[in-house]
């Protein structure tokens, strides 16, 4: 399995962040039903804050054009909330997942 770790960015204020949590979260919800949700998550603290994490493990061949076609499908991405995103192949040294 390949591990993607992908980062949205957006403004903490956003009203339609706000309105867009509940449906972002029902797909969110569906990836973890289908297995290629490990973990997702708002930063709080820091320089992070208004910064998303989510990560994914997709089939060994997939590609960072898979997650973003994957991704397409989240309400934050298909209304334009979110400021930006970086998608990156992680490859955990340690892990507690399979």
């Amino acid at each position: 399995m390949k591990t993607f770790l992908i980062t949205y960015m957006y403004d903490t204020e956003s009203s339609t962040i706000d309105q867009l949590r509940p449906p972002h979260r029902v797909f969110l919800a569906q990836l973890k039903e289908e297995g290629k949700l490990v973990g997702s998550g708002r930063l709080v603290e820091g320089t992070g804050a208004g910064n998303a994490i989510i990560i994914l493990q997709l089939s060994e061949n997939s590609t960072i054009a898979d997650v973003e076609n994957l991704l397409e499908d989240d309400p934050f991405c298909n209304h334009n909330a979110i400021d930006g995103r970086t998608i990156q192949v992680w490859d955990p040294t340690l892990k507690i997942w399979d």
